[in-house]
């Protein structure tokens, strides 16, 4: 079952035509705002029963792994038990097949199905936290000290045939990797690499670790959780409260030499990290956490939006949530991004809780109709057409007022007209 067959939120795009006779200059501005949420409940006794932890599209489906040793497939209509190797906690999609990591170790499906299995990295009593694909070879990131009885600690490279360390490896555990101009970035709790001192994150120059300016640091409990590279930069989040001597506040922008604040940042919770997980969504990245509130709004708990676009720069609320302990993964695909987190609703809604579906609903036309001209009692077809992934209707106007032909407002995009002999400005239609 496709993701894209859910049934989509209505939005309304307004057309406006300017002329009668010579049917011109029609617009359709970027559409109405739908922040639509779609509930994709859970059946659950608690809402920490299955708290999802991780969440992956593979091969048109969405895959959730679970506390515990549980996994979910999203069917299209409902929650199923899902085929992934038990306590699953890192994913990612390399050549066409999954790799996941968990318990017992390091797994990839076979054929490019969910079906079937193989074990490609055996841990003992350990955790994969993150996988990555580095110049070929898969990277993973833990708390182990060795894979298949190869010494690595915290992190290793699977070439195809066989597990390689990755220098001294790490002093901590690995929680985050990315890859960011050119070179392997690891983050987590450590603080050395052998003999190099290092804080919570750093470099792979081919021959050795190396630390990104001072690092990132906080008190005890500092540790870096979430990566992912955006507009030139290495987005980098978890709980810290300074990057390379300035105040940043659990999220921060690596340039390749400096670190700059994100306005303000996310505020540090009690012990759990404030940022868990960073994703791409359409122009922007949502970042996902335990934090409570951004610069004291409150409408930004536990999800928010950063955007670095002319029209807004900054953070943004896509939906108020409430209860549980936060939330703790999120997924962009394509028009539409899933969350998956202990929250019990969104926006008053407690239908929405566990993982729920959003789609900005920002209908944007990709073809605008052509200028066309008619003479009286004759008949002119107009059409836009949408690039969003919405169910839209149109509301067709002319000079602000709608009209009443009897195809305005189908959801095709398509009206026809019938203009009287008025070029300029009039009846147009009736």
């Amino acid at each position: 079952m496709s993701l894209d067959t859910h049934k989509n939120p209505i939005c309304t795009v307004a057309a406006a035509i300017l002329s009668a006779a010579i049917v011109s200059g029609l617009t359709a501005p970027a559409g109405a705002q739908c922040h639509q949420w779609t509930a994709m409940p859970i059946t659950a006794s608690s809402p920490y029963s299955y708290t999802p932890l991780a969440m992956i599209e593979f091969n048109g489906e969405l895959y959730a792994a679970r506390q515990g040793f549980l996994s979910i497939r999203w069917n299209g209509e409902e929650w199923v038990d899902g085929p992934l190797p038990p306590y699953t906690r890192a994913m990612f999609v390399h050549d066409g097949e999954l790799y996941t990591g968990g318990h017992p170790g390091i797994s990839r499906t076979v054929g490019g199905g969910a079906n079937q299995w193989e074990l490609i990295g055996q841990l003992s009593n350990s955790n994969v936290h993150a996988i990555v694909e580095f110049e070929g070879d898969i990277i993973v990131g833990g708390n182990f000290s060795q894979v298949d009885g190869v010494a690595a600690s915290r992190i290793a490279r699977w070439d195809g045939s066989q597990w390689q360390a990755i220098g001294d490896g790490f002093d901590d555990e690995v929680l985050a990797l990315d890859v960011y101009n050119g070179k392997l970035v690891a983050g987590g709790s450590f603080t050395a690499s052998g003999d190099t001192a290092l804080s919570r994150i750093a470099q792979w120059d081919g021959e050795s670790w190396s630390p990104l300016e001072f690092g990132v640091y906080g008190d005890h409990l500092a540790a870096v959780r979430a990566m992912t590279t955006f507009n030139g930069n290495l987005i980098v989040g978890g709980r810290f409260t300074h990057a390379g001597g300035i105040t940043v506040n659990s999220i921060a922008k690596w340039n390749g030499s400096t670190w700059t604040s994100m306005d303000g940042g996310l505020p540090k919770t009690t012990v759990h990290p404030p940022v868990r997980e960073i994703v791409h969504y359409r122009d922007s990245l949502i970042v996902v956490g335990t934090f409570l509130h951004v610069n004291n709004d409150t409408s930004m708990r536990y999800v928010a939006r950063w955007r670095e676009t002319p029209a807004y720069y900054g953070w943004s609320s896509i939906g108020e949530f409430s209860g549980g302990g936060g939330a703790f993964c999120a997924l962009g695909v394509n028009d539409d991004l899933y969350l998956g987190g202990q929250h019990t609703s969104i926006n008053g809604d407690a239908s929405m809780k566990m993982i729920s579906r959003w789609n900005d609903g920002a209908a944007i036309i990709k073809q605008q109709p052509q200028h066309t001209q008619v003479v009286e009692g004759g008949t002119v077809i107009l059409e836009v057409q949408p690039s969003s992934g919405t169910v839209i209707t149109y509301s067709w106007l002319r000079n602000g007022i709608p009209l009443s032909e009897q195809n305005n407002g189908n959801a095709s995009g398509i009206v026809t007209l019938h203009p009287s002999a008025t070029a300029g400005g009039g009846s147009g239609g009736r």
